[in-house]
């Protein structure tokens, strides 16, 4: 459930997640709420019962100050009525910016990165702002099922094009 990572995508996500442009957060989570709801009433896509932000490290978490990822799902909770579970998950690995890596490398460096600490529904969404290669949703969904869940649902601003 995301739009192709292009212009002026690119600009505003950038400036949520590294400028401190915190008021483009409802602009993302507008944007991303209006094809959940498109997908509900066209495709009968059923509602989570629960929706996860991807979890940021501490120490990332500390040195940005907010995580955008959050921002956009406190947002969509708001305007779909799912409840947000905040710190059900944490970021237990400080892994490394994924940006040179390939796949492979992605894959390895998320692995055993997240840790779930509360009760989780049997259908959950994990929202995020950008997915790339789909690493950081599948490590997170892996974790997720393995306490409980059953559909993990992906809600992301963007996706990158295939060759990227």
């Amino acid at each position: 459930m995301a739009s192709l990572y292009q212009e002026p995508l690119v600009q505003l996500i950038k400036k949520l997640k590294f400028h401190e442009n915190l008021g483009i957060s409802p602009i993302l989570g507008a944007l991303l709420s209006q094809r959940i709801s498109n997908a509900q009433q066209f495709d009968q896509l059923s509602l989570p019962q629960a929706l996860v932000a991807v979890p940021l490290h501490k120490n990332r978490l500390h040195q940005r100050g907010y995580n955008q990822a959050e921002l956009i799902a406190r947002y969509l909770s708001k305007q779909l009525q799912i409840p947000l579970l905040k710190n059900a998950v944490i970021r237990v690995l400080n892994t490394h910016d994924q940006a040179t890596f390939n796949l492979q490398q992605r894959m390895k460096n998320m692995k055993g990165a997240f840790k779930v600490l509360k009760d989780i529904p049997k259908h959950i969404a994990i929202v995020d702002d950008v997915i790339t290669s789909g690493s950081t949703c599948h490590e997170l969904s892996r974790m997720l099922k393995k306490s409980g869940a059953e559909i993990v649902d992906v809600y992301a601003v963007a996706k990158t094009p295939l060759n990227k």
